[in-house]
């Protein structure tokens, strides 16, 4: 998914990332605190108050998005159950569009997996999942730099119509 064009100085936040960061090699996961996020948020005029309130409506959306999904999936394992058909993967998902992106409740009828100490399947009823789409946040100057040094890295061509422009 290629984000819309925006142009974006952002070397300010890069320089703060590398510096205020932990970066664990063996992992390769770069891990920034929330104290650090917050400094970041506020060098774009982000109150820590702005932040939280921001978190709180997500939290209610999200909130009344798996309650939506809920009752949907409730009526679809009625309608199942009357018409003597198997309701352990139904499920139900609630899509709501975002700027720059969307969240999606989902709400599963139930879900198997291993025990990974016992290796016994657990099935768990009513399995909530949240997902959320930022892709398109990213601006196209931060994708196409990425895409570039990764190919030039491992020693493939860049396609050509990276090259022209």
């Amino acid at each position: 998914m290629v984000a819309k064009t925006v142009h974006v100085d952002y070397k300010s936040h890069i320089d703060h990332i590398e510096k205020h960061s932990n970066y664990n090699a063996e992992t390769g996961l770069r891990t920034v605190t929330k104290a650090e996020y917050l400094k970041l948020s506020e060098m774009d005029g982000l109150t820590p108050a702005l932040i939280d309130a921001v978190n709180i409506s997500q939290e209610r959306v999200i909130g009344a998005a798996v309650h939506v999904a809920t009752d949907d999936l409730k009526t679809k394992i009625e309608a199942a159950r009357e018409a003597g058909d198997a309701v352990g993967d139904l499920k139900s998902t609630v899509r709501i569009a975002t700027p720059g992106g969307s969240t999606e409740a989902t709400v599963r009828a139930e879900r198997t997996r291993q025990n990974p100490r016992t290796g016994e399947p657990v099935t768990k009823h009513g399995v909530v999942g949240v997902s959320i789409d930022a892709d398109k946040r990213i601006p196209v100057e931060a994708i196409e730099r990425s895409r570039s040094i990764i190919t030039k890295a491992l020693g493939l061509p860049e396609p050509a119509e990276e090259k022209a422009a």
